[in-house]
């Protein structure tokens, strides 16, 4: 993803942050495009009952355009634990699984 399509990004999910009225810890310098954010976007897209497309429009366009390259540099991080690359993957699989 390069800056602009970040920007656009971040664009989209202030936009739904101020549609639910969900705040960033700006205190802690919390980014937008933290992915504890987008999971709190989608749970409420999912609470409010949101249209099936909405919800399959924000995994798409919010999710999979960079969480698929998240998961690669995951599965390259080498610790004592394999537990970011698992949730990683199980995540990507999962959100790939629901829009199938």
């Amino acid at each position: 993803m390069d800056e602009r399509d970040l920007s656009k990004n971040l664009a989209v999910m202030d936009q739904w942050l101020t549609k639910f009225q969900l705040k960033i810890n700006r205190l802690h310098n919390e980014p937008s495009d933290h992915l504890c954010i987008y999971l709190e976007v989608l749970i409420k897209l999912i609470e409010t009952e949101q249209p099936i497309q909405v919800q399959q429009q924000f995994i798409r366009q919010q999710l999979l355009s960079w969480l698929p390259q998240w998961a690669e540099k995951t599965a390259q991080i080498h610790n004592s634990t394999a537990f970011y690359q698992i949730i990683s993957d199980l995540l990507l699989d999962f959100l790939q699984q629901d829009i199938a």
